[in-house]
C-alpha cells in the first residue's frame, strides 16, 4: 500500500512538473489559457507596431538577438502590436495562434513585459524552428514601484 501511494505521489509530481514546463513564465501571469499547437518560426520575427513604440522595439531587437532572433519592422508582421488604452500602464494581453502573435498594450512598459513573456516561452524544436505555445495571456504587475 505504501509503495502504491508513493508511486501515485511521484506520478502526480511528474505530471504537474510536465504541465508547468510548457509555460515557464516568472512571474506567472494573472490569466493564461492554453491552446493547441505552436507558433513556429526560424530566426526572424516581423513586427507591425505603432511608431510610438520604435524606441522599445529597438531595445528589444538587442534582447532577442542574444537568442539569435532578428526582430524586423514590417507592415505585414507575424507579430502585431495594437494599442488598447483601457489597459493599465504596465498591462498587456498576448494572443498566440499558429500563424501570428497579437499583443495589446497601452504603453511601452506593457510592450516590454509582453515581449519578455514571449522570450520566456521560446523553445527550439528538433527541426531548427523556434516555437511559442498557442495561448492567451492577460497580465499586469501585482505591485507597482
Amino acid at each position: 500500500m505504501k509503495r502504491a501511494l508513493s508511486f501515485l505521489s511521484l506520478l502526480l509530481c511528474i505530471t504537474i512538473a510536465a504541465a508547468e514546463t510548457r509555460f515557464p513564465i516568472v512571474p506567472y501571469p494573472n490569466k493564461l489559457v492554453e491552446g493547441k499547437g505552436d507558433f513556429k518560426f526560424k530566426t526572424q520575427l516581423l513586427v507591425s507596431f505603432p511608431k510610438v513604440f520604435m524606441t522599445e522595439i529597438e531595445t528589444l531587437k538587442v534582447v532577442f538577438l542574444e537568442h539569435f532572433i532578428q526582430l524586423n519592422p514590417s507592415d505585414k508582421g507575424n507579430i502585431l502590436v495594437k494599442v488598447d488604452s483601457k489597459l493599465g500602464a504596465e498591462a498587456y494581453t498576448l494572443d498566440v495562434n499558429q500563424t501570428k502573435i497579437t499583443i495589446q498594450v497601452s504603453s511601452g512598459a506593457g510592450l516590454f513585459y509582453a515581449f519578455q513573456t514571449i522570450r520566456q516561452l521560446l523553445k527550439m524544436d528538433g527541426t531548427g524552428n523556434y516555437t511559442v505555445p498557442v495561448c492567451t495571456i492577460e497580465d499586469e504587475p501585482a505591485f507597482y514601484v
